[in-house]
């Protein structure tokens, strides 16, 4: 692995300056080149499905502090017991707000991008700040 991609904190590095996508495609390819090295960079990453794994607790926090138009373009991409849990975790005035949000324009593909970037960077502050744990996850992208 090290004369191949420079080893596991060259791969760290990688991705702390890339986008999601990359992410997942370099996770992706990590997992049939190099198995044991996407298992530690995967607990080093938080990707969008590790938050539908957060704890009830957790997720309100962050539900709490996205803003509803960041979670309208994220809704998107959730699958259906991610959004009823939202749902859930949203005040209805919020939830309405949301439902109004996607009902009159749906958001290009670039906006959803962003928001989901930005759902993650808040999911890491929260972590970084102790209020949230980072849910564990088992298997790679």
């Amino acid at each position: 692995m090290s004369g191949a991609v420079g080893g596991y904190n060259k791969v760290l590095e990688v991705i702390n300056n890339s986008d999601l996508k990359s992410n997942q495609r370099l996770l992706r390819n990590l997992e049939k080149s190099h198995p044991e090295v996407a298992t530690q960079v995967r607990g080093r990453v938080l990707l969008p499905e590790d938050l539908w794994l957060l704890e009830d607790k957790d997720f309100s926090i962050l539900a709490g502090a996205v803003p509803v138009d960041k979670w309208a373009a994220v809704v998107t991409r959730m699958p259906d017991a991610a959004k009823e849990r939202l749902k859930g975790n949203m005040t209805a005035r919020a939830w309405a707000m949301l439902e109004q949000t996607l009902k009159y324009d749906t958001p290009p593909e670039s906006k959803i991008d962003a928001a989901v970037e930005e759902l993650l960077a808040a999911a890491w502050k929260l972590i970084n700040e102790g209020r949230i744990k980072k849910p564990v996850v088992s298997s790679t992208a």
